[in-house]
């Protein structure tokens, strides 16, 4: 008889972009990845549980455990008898169909990972493999779009989800309601989205016994099996890769007459949106170069015209600050018409996901014109 050891690690996963450390979650998170290649056919007349399991893991090629005592729980044996037909199926789908044929009508058994193998057990045993793992989410809670998406990402298993707060609602402990920070909140929130989306009932919070989560600091500490920290890792990192990771930067470079630009920005005062929609519709105003490109955060890049006795040369930077919610432009521009110069050289700042911006150089291409440059960034997705 084949008995569940109780193994805990705990693991700070810091962020996306480092890489997975060796440890047994690491180890069980890649036994169950490798179950899920190939394709594989079995049949079984009448075979015993026992015979059948072997001679799966022999057929399969996967490290598996066989928790009997877990087993016995949910009614199954090793002399039980079982018919079982399966065509071209991966290893842990054929194993977790395998499970689906086996048990009580209240409760089958359960296929999750320990250690690096597969182990076959029941919703009691699985007390037994759970893992403390410590999850990083301070970039996610810092943008709350990626929070929304979270809730919309998450697929239902057991039960329906139920509202989860906005930042500012209140929370009844029992004895007081407290205001929560906001970021408290959006921590709070992401919890419940996953206890909602992810094996409802074995979380402690829903009255389970299979699953404990806290939250603390910008941070989940989540204690669980292997199998359902996969889905909590899937789901978090299929959010991570929803973030924006680049800037699609339009410019417009123009000349208009300076006694039709000082008052039109004298009266849009710190209004980007107003005064640029403003200059596009003076009569003065004429479009010289109107370059765009989408270009990755943090990598540069360059853009060039030339025409006649005339030439454009901009650099743009762009980047994101999820923590303070700002998208950042640095961009440098050269302009040559005929005999007259401009240079201009900044950052500008904006809003994370939509940055607009007027730029009035210092020169224009004559003696009454002044040059402009109306900035567009938007932040999206790119392969």
């Amino acid at each position: 008889m084949l008995l569940a050891l109780l193994c805990t690690a705990v693991i700070a996963v810091a962020g996306p972009t480092d890489p997975p450390p060796a440890d047994s979650v690491s180890l069980s998170m890649r036994a169950i990845a490798d179950a899920e290649r190939g394709s594989y056919s079995l049949d079984a007349t009448q075979e015993t549980v026992e015979a059948l399991l072997a001679r799966a893991q022999k057929l399969l090629g996967v490290p598996l455990r066989v928790d009997w005592q877990a087993l016995h729980w949910v009614s199954v044996e090793k002399d039980d008898r079982i018919d079982f037909h399966a065509k071209d199926l991966p290893p842990l789908v054929m194993l977790q169909a395998m499970a689906a044929a086996m048990g009580s009508e209240r409760e089958h058994p359960i296929v999750d990972a320990s250690a690096g193998q597969l182990v076959i057990t029941s919703q009691r045993g699985l007390a037994a493999l759970r893992e403390t793992v410590i999850y990083d989410i301070a970039d996610i809670i810092s943008d709350p779009t990626l929070v929304d998406t979270l809730a919309v990402m998450a697929t239902p298993v057991s039960a329906p989800a139920t509202a989860t707060p906005t930042a500012n609602e209140k929370h009844d402990d029992g004895n007081t309601t407290a205001l929560e920070s906001p970021m408290r909140a959006l921590i709070d929130r992401v919890a419940e989205i996953l206890q909602e989306h992810i094996d409802f009932d074995g979380w402690t919070d829903n009255g389970g016994d299979r699953n404990k989560l806290t939250a603390e600091a910008g941070r989940l500490i989540i204690s669980t099996s292997p199998m359902t920290h996969r889905q909590i890792r899937t789901l978090l990192v299929g959010l991570r890769e929803e973030a924006p990771n680049a800037a699609r930067v339009s410019l417009v470079v123009a000349a208009i007459p300076t006694k039709e630009l000082d008052p039109l920005m004298k009266a849009a005062g710190d209004d980007r949106v107003a005064l640029r929609a403003a200059i596009e519709k003076a009569p003065g105003f004429r479009p010289l170069w109107s370059p765009s490109t989408v270009t990755r955060f943090d990598h540069e890049a360059k853009l060039e015209s030339a025409e006649g006795n005339s030439n454009a040369l901009t650099s743009i930077t762009a980047s994101q600050d999820r923590a303070k919610r700002s998208m950042t432009l640095g961009l440098r521009l050269a302009l040559k018409s005929g005999e007259r110069t401009a240079k201009f050289e900044a950052s500008l700042a904006g809003d994370r996901r939509h940055l607009v911006e007027v730029v009035r150089l210092p020169a224009g291409p004559d003696e009454e014109m002044t040059w402009v440059v109306l900035v567009d960034a938007r932040s999206e997705r790119v392969n």
